[in-house]
């Protein structure tokens, strides 16, 4: 099994940090990704959601991702593969709010994923650069 990691920022600050283990066995990193993403996504739409309920008018929300074949399949909200066209259509549902502009995908390299804190045993400096980033803490 997978462990989804989702941290949300609001400035340079955490609001939102969670990290679980994925209900679904997944036949490849792709879709263990896909699922996080789905996961996490929701989370984010939420977020959106309660600010615009305080009156604030949000700018598209940026979903960092570091998998390219999961960017691929969330955004054309179809499987890439023989080996993908098995996922649930569930979670194709982030293809609508990309196309309307409420959320951004941006590939970010592995190293620099903060959400890697919460479901990889991180050492050394790798891991003082990623907590440093997520605490907001400026050496």
């Amino acid at each position: 099994m997978s462990t989804s990691g989702i941290v949300i920022t609001l400035g340079e600050g955490p609001v939102y940090v969670q990290s679980t283990k994925q209900k679904l066995v997944s036949k490849s990193s792709a879709e263990a990704e896909l699922i996080a993403l789905s996961d996490g996504a929701s989370q984010v739409i939420w977020s959106r959601e309660f600010l615009l309920g305080q009156g604030y008018q949000p700018k598209a929300s940026i979903i960092h991702q570091d998998n390219q074949a999961t960017m691929q399949m969330a955004s054309k909200g179809t499987y890439s593969s023989r080996q993908t066209r098995h996922i649930n259509v569930r979670y194709f549902f982030l293809k609508d709010r990309i196309e309307n502009g409420e959320v951004e995908l941006n590939y970010l390299r592995t190293q620099d994923m903060i959400a890697n804190l919460l479901t990889k045993p991180l050492q050394g400096e790798h891991f003082r650069r990623l907590r440093n980033t997520l605490l907001n803490w400026h050496y």
